[in-house]
């Protein structure tokens, strides 16, 4: 059995037990983890069970898996391992030791938000993080909600859902996280995890690419305008 700690930068969207021998990873419907995140394949990863230890293997994602700033294929995973697809952190943490089970010295804790490359979340070509990170500073923009509040987006990563750690928090009893906001180098993009979610009236599908002006639904309660910022 162990535990995942996942993390957008410092912020812990969820903590969920597993007890199975495979636990699968992506952005995907029926993945055990489930990632509001454009750079994740629907199927991205997988941790196994095997033998006396447990092994995440990246199942040939376009962005890749990493452990660190390491890009990796397979590796067994050691106490407080942090896993990063996209913007997003999976920390590994076995909660019972059996006979002849795998273990090694911990590494030295690192800040999980410095482990985030903010803004590497498309397919990226030859370009370092920092001129990406760079290329997306200069674009801003806000939501206007349907009530009159104004949420400007001041970071990389956005999320909206009831959990802790969302910057517009929807009702109790929708989803922790329900869609969430990425800039990148191309402008922003939405994933979506919320099913009767709408753009301009008409079903909204995963992603969507914002424009200026688009009206989005979440649900029933919230509605918003997207606005870009000179």
């Amino acid at each position: 059995m162990f535990e995942l700690i996942v993390r957008v930068g410092s912020v812990v969207v969820e903590r969920r037990k597993y007890d199975q021998d495979e636990v699968n990873i992506g952005r995907g419907r029926g993945m055990h983890v489930r990632l509001a995140e454009p750079a994740a394949s629907k199927h991205h990863a997988v941790i196994r069970r095997e033998r006396n230890a447990y092994v995440i293997h990246d199942l040939g994602s376009t962005n890749g898996t990493f452990l660190g700033e390491e890009r990796i294929r397979s590796r067994a995973l050691n106490d407080g391992d942090t896993i990063r697809v996209g913007s997003f952190l999976l920390e590994f943490r076995p909660l019972a030791t059996e006979p002849g089970w795998f273990t090694a010295p911990a590494p030295a804790p690192r800040d999980p938000a410095l482990q985030v490359v903010l803004g590497n979340t498309y397919a990226l070509g030859p370009q370092s993080a920092r001129e990406q990170r760079e290329r997306s500073a200069n674009r801003r923009a806000r939501l206007e909600l349907s009530g009159g509040k104004v949420v400007a987006i001041e970071n990389d990563v956005l999320m909206i859902g009831s959990g802790d750690g969302c910057a517009i928090r929807t009702a109790r009893g929708t989803p922790r996280v329900s869609a969430v906001i990425v800039r990148g180098p191309a402008g922003f993009s939405l994933f979506n995890l919320e099913p009767s979610a709408t753009i301009g009236g008409n079903p909204l599908g995963e992603r969507l690419w914002l424009k200026d002006g688009d009206r989005v639904g979440l649900g029933a309660s919230l509605v918003f305008t997207f606005k870009l910022t000179a």
